[in-house]
């Protein structure tokens, strides 16, 4: 991007004008560094395209109509984020637009590589194996395309950086399947689910205990049956608050114990 499309790089490769920031931000809480990372735009989408798609059509009814509720988004976009490529040269100006698939319908796999304990498991993400999930990021990546080519940026543009080589399908495909990574929430691992539902992946019930073991729970986001169409701090707290609840009611632990 053109050094006036945003402060950031100036800033931070000047060790004068770094070193400024961080006296302001230190005495005043005020200045570029207040700002710098913290304002990122967010938004989040919903590609209605996809309801005609044979993927879509191809879901579950249940899963259909989740999915096509007005207030459930399908992707979800990040822009100003710190630049993620280590190709990246951090003396030029570069905009970094992230985006997150939503609704997500691949399902990976985690299990043990051995009986020894500290030997670490076979993890599988599994990432894109279903053709929604494929429609979705092919769709979602031209949206994300469009923004960057939309007035007001690409004026900006001085030279493309980590784009697909091309406008076809496939090249987009490519480069999401070079380029795409898990945004570090792992779910669904442990899913809660009734009794007798074990052969469909239950593994907690609805307290929390493991099935086939005794003293166990689980407690955490593997406990939740399906990704949520959000960010997952918010479900986790709710997770941790709903174990919390029913641990203080089995055993007394709400302060009237002496």
């Amino acid at each position: 991007m053109s050094p006036s499309f945003h402060d950031r790089t100036p800033t931070l490769s000047n060790p004068s004008a770094l070193a400024s920031a961080q006296k302001e931000f230190s005495e005043k809480g005020t200045g570029p560094l207040s700002i710098m990372f913290n304002s990122m735009g967010m938004g989040y989408f919903r590609n209605d395209s996809l309801f005609s798609h044979d993927s879509y059509k191809a879901l579950s009814q249940t899963e259909q109509e989740y999915l096509a509720k007005p207030t459930i988004p399908l992707w979800e976009i990040v822009t100003m984020a710190p630049c993620l490529n280590p190709a990246a040269d951090p003396s030029k100006t570069i905009l970094t637009i992230l985006y997150f698939l939503h609704g997500v319908q691949s399902k990976g796999s985690i299990e043990l590589a051995s009986a020894n304990w500290k030997d670490a498991p076979l993890c599988d993400p599994n990432f894109l194996a279903s053709p929604f999930d494929k429609a979705n990021a092919l769709a979602s990546a031209r949206k994300l395309l469009g923004f960057v080519d939309a007035k007001g940026i690409k004026e900006h543009v001085v030279e493309p950086f980590n784009v697909p080589a091309g406008d076809s399908d496939d090249e987009i495909m490519a480069w999401c399947r070079d380029f795409g990574v898990a945004t570090w929430h792992p779910s669904c691992t442990a899913k809660m689910g009734r009794a007798g539902e074990q052969e469909y992946g239950a593994c907690v019930d609805k307290d929390f205990r493991v099935y086939g073991t005794q003293g166990l729970r689980v407690a955490d986001m593997s406990v939740t049956p399906f990704m949520f169409s959000c960010h997952t701090q918010s479900i986790a707290y709710f997770v941790g608050a709903s174990a919390a609840e029913k641990l203080i009611g089995e055993y007394g632990l709400d302060g009237n114990v002496a």
